[in-house]
């Protein structure tokens, strides 16, 4: 059974329809802007950011009784609706649901000043949150990182190959916690890592791209996914995935899982963890507005 998944907003929406793509998840879309959308709950925008908040009204609640206890919250700041996050969590945890929050750091460049506070105080906040321990954990990516990883983009597709590059990384790893691994370290990660990034590329490198610049990184994970018949084969392979992962930061634990595939190529993703919030001076853009 895969884990329900919350999208609050056109950014979330977009990315969860490429979790929809990959496997049967139970979505729930909160939208302020198509009242035809399936699997959704539509909210007419208000005058006041601060009203969305009022629209936790009985059949919003009904709809989130009804997901399963697991759920991903996807939600970005840069949508207006997602004023109503703190509402809605507070909902879930109300009714005992374990909650993963993905927050999508779009390109803010192009937002005007107020969106790009808006944006910046939602995604400090859940941090917040997550690091007090309210929330389970929280995976941050950022759009634009995701984008330079990508190759052939048109205007056309550009959206649909960053959103679905990142749903089948966290969808990926999110299989592999269920599936017993051939090897592997000791794997558990700290009670006070919450906020997190994920990433993937080829083993061949083992280069870390990660979809989200994150500081003062405490744990690092690596997934490795290996071809059958390579493991049954290659000589020393173990030690030419692990030795390269060898942290030289006393700071920094690594941690590793070695799966067994039958895909051609081998891939590695990874989950990159910190206890300390990812702000952006908020005081100082607040005070320079």
């Amino acid at each position: 059974m895969y884990k329900s998944i919350i999208a609050l907003g056109d950014s979330a929406i977009a990315l969860c329809t490429e979790f929809e793509k990959i496997a049967e998840y139970d979505c729930l879309k909160i939208t302020d802007s198509d009242k035809n959308l399936e699997n959704s709950h539509f909210i007419k925008k208000p005058e006041k950011i601060e009203d969305y908040e009022s629209e936790l009204n009985k059949p919003l609640t009904n709809k989130l009784s009804k997901l399963q206890k697991d759920i991903i919250f996807i939600v970005s700041g840069s949508d207006l609706i997602s004023s109503m996050s703190l509402v809605i969590l507070e909902k879930l945890k109300s009714n005992k649901n374990n909650i993963e929050v993905l927050y999508i750091k779009t390109e803010l460049d192009f937002l005007p000043e107020r969106s790009k506070i808006h944006e910046r105080m939602v995604r400090n906040i859940l941090q917040e949150y997550t690091r007090s321990g309210l929330l389970d954990k929280m995976c941050l990516v950022d759009t634009t990182v995701v984008e330079s990883m990508c190759h052939d983009l048109t205007i056309l597709n550009r959206s649909e190959q960053v959103n679905f590059r990142i749903a089948y990384c966290y969808h990926s790893i999110d299989q592999y916690k269920n599936i017993k691994p051939i090897t592997s370290s000791n794997c558990e990660i700290s009670k006070i890592c919450r906020i997190f990034t994920i990433g993937y590329g080829p083993v061949a490198t083992q280069e870390k791209k990660l979809f989200f610049p994150l500081k003062e990184e405490r744990e690092m994970l690596y997934y490795f996914a290996i071809n059958e018949n390579k493991l049954a084969s290659e000589k020393n392979l173990f030690r030419t995935l692990t030795d390269p992962i060898r942290s030289k930061d006393s700071n920094l634990k690594t941690m590793f899982l070695i799966y067994q595939t039958d895909f051609e190529e081998d891939y590695v993703f990874f989950e990159s963890y910190t206890p300390f919030v990812q702000n952006d001076n908020l005081e100082n853009l607040l005070l320079q507005n």
